[in-house]
Parts: structure tokens; sequence; C-alpha cells
């Protein structure tokens, strides 16, 4: 079998690192509600009135949902958001909604068009009624498709769901799919359960993949002996599973030990995975020690790695000193990496200064880098939505302004959700009334209160 090792050898370019630390956007919004699930058993019951507006949210996101029907690849999109969102509150009304989505998708007669619709119906069902979304993975009818979905729901369900994840990582075809997929859930559960890590290294060593298998043994027992751990990892036979070893150990012990997971992470091996390592620890790394993440900026080949560091340690120094990082942020190559950072220090300056952080979205060189800029002080400030609302409305761009007012509303449902949902049916962009009203229902049932924080940026990255 040829070895295609492609665990965990993801590409981490700034873009996805920036987004990972500074947004939540739709993409996430399957990982955020399958959280929901569970929390929402786990707070306090919302009252009924809470509820009973909840299902009014709702009925009102299905409506706007249903009148996308001149595009029903957006129609099924839209209802199974609804569906995921529903099944928190009605569990029988969330699965009727979810299969009424298969159903558009499946009317569907351009057949690329057909199986894009349903991979991502599939994968947004899967978060709350997971083995209804497995159901529909495993109906797709590309075996490579179908095998990148299942991994997919497989990865997604491991914090919530260890059974249900198991059994769609079961469902891939090609071994180095599954393989990954199964380490990728093995990580996520190896801290608080370990036990059921080690299954998974057990049927990887069953399955043929002795390093992958040692591999999981050695982050396992991280939890207990960090030392014996990062030696094992070193002993494991192949460069490629020992590089695999060595990455995931740098993730896990950047919390407890920085500066130890950034020498685990410069010295593993292989390219690829040691980009990965430096990207899932930099975040950690870089507020821990802002300076340290500086003096390593200089050091680092990669400018996507450069402008990350840059980045992180701008918004760790922004709270005491905000002209240094000011500077810093403005000083980073590449427009979108340059942006972001300066997105973290304004919405530091904006709970000291509204003004002055104002000032500095209104001196962009660009009309779209200054409504991006001004979208995320709005959403940094949705503790307030009124000071939110206020920035919001300062946006030229219609979209962005309307995206941003979807992460905004939500929050304003916690004091008047009357006006949050009236303010939601002016929204005139479908995706984004739908969002708003399913923020309002999770906001009401008390789950997913925090704000929406994903970056309305239309600029690319340089790099």
């Amino acid at each position: 079998m040829k070895k295609n090792w492609r665990l965990l050898v993801i590409v981490f370019g700034l873009v996805i690192l920036a987004a990972a630390a500074l947004t939540v956007g739709r993409k996430n919004l399957t990982e955020r509600l399958a959280r929901s699930r569970t929390e929402l058993t786990e707070r306090a019951q919302p009252s009924r009135k809470d509820v009973a507006n909840a299902r009014r949210a709702l009925d009102e996101a299905l409506e706007a949902a249903r009148g996308t029907e001149h595009r029903a690849s957006l129609q099924a999109s839209y209802m199974a958001e609804v569906a995921q969102v529903m099944v928190l509150l009605d569990r029988r009304a969330g699965a009727r909604i979810a299969k009424q989505a298969a159903a558009v998708v499946n009317s569907i007669e351009d057949k690329r068009k057909r199986e894009e619709g349903e991979t991502e119906v599939a994968a947004t069902v899967a978060a709350t009624l997971p083995s209804l979304g497995i159901e529909m993975a495993k109906s797709i009818s590309g075996q490579s498709d179908r095998d990148d979905k299942l991994s997919y729901i497989g990865t997604r369900l491991a914090d919530m769901d260890f059974r249900g994840a198991l059994e769609a990582a079961s469902q891939v075809h090609e071994a180095d799919k599954r393989w990954e997929a199964l380490v990728s859930i093995a990580e996520a559960r190896a801290e608080k359960h370990p036990r059921e890590a080690l299954e998974i290294a057990e049927r990887l060593k069953k399955e043929g993949s002795v390093g992958l298998s040692q591999a999981l043994v050695a982050l396992v027992t991280a939890g207990s002996d960090p030392d014996q751990a990062v030696q094992m990892a070193k002993d494991i036979e192949d460069v490629q599973p020992r590089s695999t070893a060595l990455a995931l150990l740098a993730a896990r012990l950047v919390g407890g030990d920085p500066n130890r997971a950034l020498q685990i992470a410069l010295g593993v091996e292989e390219n690829a995975q040691r980009y990965w390592a430096l990207g899932a620890i930099i975040p950690t790394f870089a507020r821990q020690d802002p300076e340290g993440a500086l003096r390593l900026a200089e050091r680092v080949d990669s400018e996507g790695q450069k402008s990350s560091l840059k980045l992180f340690a701008a918004g760790a120094l922004a709270q005491r000193e905000p002209e240094r990082a000011l500077s810093i942020a403005k000083g980073i190559k590449g427009d979108l990496s340059r942006l972001l950072a300066l997105g973290e220090v304004a919405t530091v300056l904006a709970r000291q200064d509204l003004g002055r952080a104002l000032a500095l979205a209104e001196a962009q060189d660009t009309p779209a880098n200054r409504d991006a800029l001004l979208a995320r002080l709005a959403l940094g400030l949705t503790d307030s939505p009124d000071r939110a609302l206020e920035v919001a409305a300062k946006i030229e761009d219609h979209f962005i302004r309307e995206e941003t007012l979807s992460g905004i509303i939500p929050r304003l449902a916690i004091s008047d959700p009357e006006q949050a949902m009236n303010m939601a049916r002016s929204i005139s962009f479908d995706y984004y009334r739908v969002e708003a009203f399913t923020g309002i229902a999770r906001t009401l049932l008390g789950v997913e209160t925090e704000a929406k924080a994903y970056w309305p940026c239309p600029v690319k990255s340089t790099y």
C-alpha cells in the first residue's frame, strides 16, 4: 500500500493560522453547534418565554432559507443550518428539516452541484444529528468525496461523540484517509479520554500502521510523563510517523510549557509536519511569550510564520504597550496578515479609546480594508451591542455590513429579543438573515452566546 503519510500534514498558511485564532466563520459553525448540543444539557434551562422566542426565530430562519428556492443548493444548505439548531429545541423537528434539506439536494439535476450539496448538508447535519449525517455522507456517490466527507464528520464529532466519530471514520475506504481521521479523533480524545485514544492506537496497529500506533501511545503518555513521551516519539523507527508523533506532542504540551513545545516543534524532521507543529503552537506561544515570539520571527524562514508570530505577539502586547503593538502590526508584510494584526490591536484599543480605533480604520488605504477593520471592531464590541451597532453602521459595503450585523444581532437578543428579531428581518441577504435568526435562537436557548468573531475581509493574502 502506498504510504501517503498525509496525517496532519496541513500546510498552515498565514490565512489559516490567523483565521484559526481570530475567526469562527461559516466553516466553523458545524463545530460550534456540535459543542452546543452538549452545552445545552449543562446550563440552566431557558425560560418558557425564551424557548417560545427561540422557536419563532427558527421559524423565521426556515422561512428565509426556503425563500431561496431559485437556488436549490443554497436552499438545502440554509435549511441544514436551521435543522442543526432546531434539534437543540426539538429533535424531531430538526431531523424533519434535515431530511427535507436532503430531498432538496436530491432534486438537483446538475451532478456536480448535487454532489457539492450532498457533502455540505451531510457535514452540517452531523453536528447535532450524527447518525443522520453519517447516513447522508454514506450516500454520496463519488468514493473520494464520500471518504473526504466521512473523514471530516469523524474529526468534527471527536470532541462530543467518540463512537459516532469512530463510526464515521470506519466508513472511510482509503486507508490513508481513514488513518488520518482516526489519529485526529485520538488527538482530540487523548487528554481527557486516554483509553479511547489507546483503543484507536490498537486498531491502527492491527491495520498495519505500527508507527502511527506508537505515536498515539506517546501522545497519551504525555499526560503523565512528558519526558518519556518525547523519548518514545524519538524512538519510532520510521521518519514520517516519528515526525507526526513529535508534532502532536508539541501541540499537546504548548499550554503547559510553550518553550519546550517550541523546541520539540523545531526538531521535527519532516518539513510539512514541522510547519504544522509550529502553526499549532504559535498562537499560544506568542501570547504567553510575545518577546520570545518576536525573536523567533527573525529566525524562521516562512514569511507566513513570521507574520503570524508578530500578529499574535502584537495582540498580546496591545493591552500594556499599545503603541509598540501598533508599530509591530503596521510593519507586518502581506495585506491580509497586516490587517488581521491591526484588527487585533484595534479591538483592544477600542475598549480604551473607541475614537482612536475608528481613526485607525478610517486611515486604511482602501475602502475594503477600512470596512474590514470596522467590521472587526464592531464584532469585538458586542458586549455593548449599541456601540457595536454604531460602528457597524459606518461600514459602507452592503454585504460586509449585513455579515457584521448577523454577528451582533444575537447578542442584542440577550436584553431585547424583539428588537433583535426586527433587526434580523431587515437583513436583505438570505444567508445572513438565516445566520442572525439562528444566532438569536442559540442565544435564547443558552448556547453559543459568545460573540461571533469571524473576519469579513475581502482582501487576499500576499503569501
